[in-house]
């Protein structure tokens, strides 16, 4: 009842029950705050005034930090849990033990109309000869007398776990299922009559002796199979391929494929280890980790503006992303890495705005260490990881050549005993004094952090993970990186919605991911950014540019490496890339519109409130796309009123 009221009102079947529970979640998160004691809240905002010193002030989250990252967070988690996928899909599977070979099964009722089929993988352990996925020229007929056979279909698509309905008005006892390759995997068939709620009832009549595949295994599972097809109940665009991957780590099968490092595939994996092989098994940890990204971008803008306002605009920016979201509910690698990439760039900032003199090295070392952790994690998910190091190492470098900069004029100073206060003569002294030590410290130990632990963490994974069928062993690592490079540097594919950079700037060339019917009521997912977001920044970002040069603005610095370094190596990609390879740019595309906020506010005051209507204007678009960017129903005509440029499908 709710789905056909939010339909007609919103053209969104969902959003009247997630903007009820979202009201739910406000007011016991907010009756739980208004309970917490209020001590300690005021936070002191005072930059030290001295003239070496170049730290900002340590990261300090109070009540109200808190209240703002659980209460986005919760709402956010919401919408993005909110029919993420089915718990219920057949999992056995029948794969013949002959090259040609015949099932044939018997119906209680010979009138059925829809014919539903599955394909996955089957056991790849047992032989070396291609791998068991999917129907191979696999033919379905039909008899009254189980003599006399009609082709009913010939099977060739075999995407994996996705539904297939042969469509018709058929009247038959038997069904005759022939193959002739071994390569063959089924995982269920059934047959429906209209209007009925549940399947045929059939059962295996005829099959070879001895089989190695029990048939039963197709007919095992009638009550796993779902009446209404839609994404929450079928792999889509390149969930044909990690959820393959994370379910032979999870059964130890041998891999089809692999061209990519497998750490976030195995965090995958750990999803269908918890909650069964299906799409909310391996959806789950994705959009966990797009969740958790929240409170990390809240966290990093906090470092890098110091005010609760700026992170909180941040933080809001990014969850009305459309690309954040959608991107997060495909079981694909970007959740994670994504998450790795923001990390590293976190812990580098922290770095970033400390100092020889008035950090000590532990801390120092604490937040490079961190910051090399979680780059290893993100080139051990995906090689875009590679892109955001580059930027860490420019970033870092930086940092020691403003330290070296403190150093000569320290030195100078000290020369001409040109002190201004009282206590810069001993801090002069502090810097000449300890500068090549802690310099070569802070050398030496990124050997480790940005070199050695990453290579680790890169090696390690493949232990996990039954890539080669002789075991792992560091030559057989180096090899399956060398088979990757190729892989990625001689791919010749191409796709109808493929794009290049300049189109991700603009947000003009949308992935279509997804498109279907469930009765009257049209699902669709395409991965785009929101376009308020995006078209803002193409000003944003200059001006960033513009604030940087002339004001020698560290932050501004921070912001344009960390946007430039995972932009700039895809303008010498010639392969076919897609819009979602934006995808580690978009905080700092973020941070560079509240940056501009911020020097605006500063500048002139009046401006925030235009700010906080630019801010609810993309939380408004983010709630009217939601049927496009999470799939949820509504209806084609809503969906071709919301193309609002002619590249866009939906």
């Amino acid at each position: 009842m709710l789905e056909k009221i939010s339909l007609s009102l919103f053209y969104d079947t969902e959003l009247i029950i997630l903007i009820l529970l979202s009201i739910i979640i406000f007011f016991i998160i907010t009756l739980i705050f208004t309970r917490i004691p209020n001590k300690n809240e005021k936070q002191i905002d005072i930059q030290k005034n001295h003239s070496f010193y170049a730290s900002k002030p340590k990261l300090k989250l109070n009540k109200k930090d808190a209240y703002v990252i659980i209460l986005i967070t919760a709402i956010y988690a919401l919408i993005s849990l909110h029919e993420l996928g089915s718990t219920i899909m057949p999992n056995t599977y029948w794969q013949p033990t002959y090259e040609s070979q015949s099932i044939t099964l018997r119906l209680d009722d010979p009138h059925f109309n829809d014919i539903y089929i599955i394909g996955q993988e089957g056991d790849n352990n047992h032989t070396y000869d291609g791998y068991q996925i999917g129907f191979h020229n696999t033919k379905i007929f039909g008899s009254n007398d189980n003599i006399n056979y009609e082709l009913i279909t010939t099977l060739e698509d075999y995407s994996f776990l996705q539904w297939e309905i042969i469509s018709g008005d058929y009247n038959y006892e038997y069904i005759k299922i022939e193959t002739n390759d071994l390569k063959t995997t089924i995982t269920e068939i059934g047959f429906h009559q209209k209007d009925q709620q549940d399947f045929v009832n059939v059962e295996i009549y005829q099959d070879v002796d001895n089989p190695l595949y029990d048939a039963n295994k197709l007919i095992d599972e009638q009550e796993k199979i779902p009446l209404k097809q839609t994404y929450t109940t079928n792999t889509y665009f390149d969930e044909v391929y990690h959820p393959r991957n994370a379910i032979e780590i999870v059964e130890g099968q041998y891999m089809y494929a692999h061209v990519h490092p497998l750490l976030g595939t195995s965090i995958m994996a750990l999803g269908i280890k918890l909650f069964g092989s299906n799409p909310f098994g391996f959806r789950i940890m994705g959009a966990i980790f797009g969740i958790l990204m929240l409170p990390l971008v809240y966290i990093f803008a906090k470092r890098i503006f110091n005010k609760t306002y700026f992170a909180t605009i941040t933080m809001l920016l990014f969850a009305s992303d459309f690309m954040h979201i959608t991107t997060s509910r495909i079981a694909t690698l970007e959740p994670f890495s994504i998450f790795f990439i923001i990390a590293m760039f976190y812990f580098m900032s922290e770095y970033y705005y400390s100092s020889f003199y008035d950090t000590s090295l532990k801390r120092q070392f604490t937040f490079l260490a961190l910051s090399g952790l979680f780059m290893g994690m993100a080139i051990s998910t995906k090689w875009t990881g590679c892109y955001g190091a580059v930027g860490l190492a420019i970033l870092f470098f930086a940092n020691i050549i403003n330290r070296y900069r403190e150093y000569r004029l320290a030195k100078k100073m000290i020369a001409n005993q040109e002190f201004i206060l009282e206590g810069d003569i001993k801090q002069a002294n502090l810097i000449v004094s300890c500068f090549y030590e802690k310099l070569f410290k802070t050398l030496l130990s990124c050997i480790l952090w940005f070199i050695i632990i990453p290579i680790i963490i890169y090696f390690a994974i493949y232990l996990i993970t039954p890539v080669w069928r002789d075991g792992w062993s560091i030559k057989n690592v180096i090899d399956q990186i060398i088979y990757m490079y190729e892989y990625h540097i001689d791919l010749k594919a191409s796709h109808p919605f493929e794009s290049v950079w300049w189109q991700w700037i603009l947000d003009i060339r949308p992935i279509w991911y997804y498109t279907g019917y469930e009765g009257n009521i049209y699902h669709t997912i395409s991965c785009l950014n929101n376009p308020l977001i995006n078209w803002i920044s193409v000003i944003t970002l200059p001006l960033c540019l513009y604030f940087t040069i002339r004001y020698r603005n560290r932050t501004g610095f921070f912001i344009l490496v960390g946007y430039l370094s995972n932009l700039a190596p895809w303008l010498l990609v010639t392969r076919c890339v897609f819009s979602y390879h934006y995808y580690p740019s978009v905080i700092f595309m973020i941070l560079s519109i509240v940056f501009i906020a911020k020097i605006l506010i500063q500048k002139k005051p009046f401006t925030k409130r235009y700010i906080n209507i630019f801010i609810f204007a993309c939380i408004l678009i983010f709630i009217i796309y939601l049927p496009i960017t999470c799939g949820f129903g509504t209806t084609y005509e809503f969906s071709q009123f919301l193309e609002i440029l002619p590249s866009w499908n939906f």
